[in-house]
């Protein structure tokens, strides 16, 4: 569902957005050389946001509770945002944010955008935009934007983001 392409452009990460898992490809090779899971229990992963300084990737994705009986969404479904080492190639499932313990309940985290040590995720259940700082894994901020914010990017200055509300067909900004 969603790609990243490595600094060099050596190295293709997919995400398969139903499955959690994250396929690396060679892209001189043109094969996969691993597949890294983020657990078996994860789910909607579409963004794949890397961190070349500091050699890690952020992916929001959305873990699923289904031995849960009761159906209610907040104790089926909780939003992360998943931490893996690029060097070793691992998911880092201690060092995972769990997005509805930091911020208010948010739901379905799809996209997000870094700047620095800021992560910016559009939450599109909740329709909100949750800002981290990753340096001590807590929100500085939430956004409320429109209907099902399904896309985003930061301005060249990075004084401006752009939030795509894929429901109603607007922009916040």
């Amino acid at each position: 569902r969603g790609m990243s392409l490595s600094k060099n452009e050596d190295t293709l990460f997919v995400t398969l957005f139903s499955s959690g898992e994250i396929s690396v490809i060679d892209t001189v090779e043109l094969n996969v050389k691993k597949t890294i899971s983020i657990g078996s229990r994860a789910g909607l992963t579409q963004a794949f946001i890397i961190d070349e300084n500091k050699s890690l990737a952020y992916v929001p994705n959305t873990m699923r509770n289904s031995d849960n009986k009761n159906l209610a969404f907040d104790t089926t479904a909780f939003p992360f945002v998943s931490i893996l080492d690029l060097k070793e190639l691992i998911h880092l499932r201690e060092q995972r944010i769990a997005l509805d313990i930091i911020d208010e309940p948010v739901g379905i985290p799809l996209e997000a955008t870094l700047q620095n040590s800021t992560l910016y995720v559009t939450n599109a259940a909740s329709n909100d935009l949750t800002i981290i700082d990753l340096e001590s894994r807590k929100a500085l901020a939430h956004v409320e934007v429109g209907s099902f914010p399904s896309g985003i990017v930061l301005s060249e200055r990075g004084d401006e983001i752009y939030v795509h509300n894929s429901v109603d067909g607007t922009i916040s900004v």
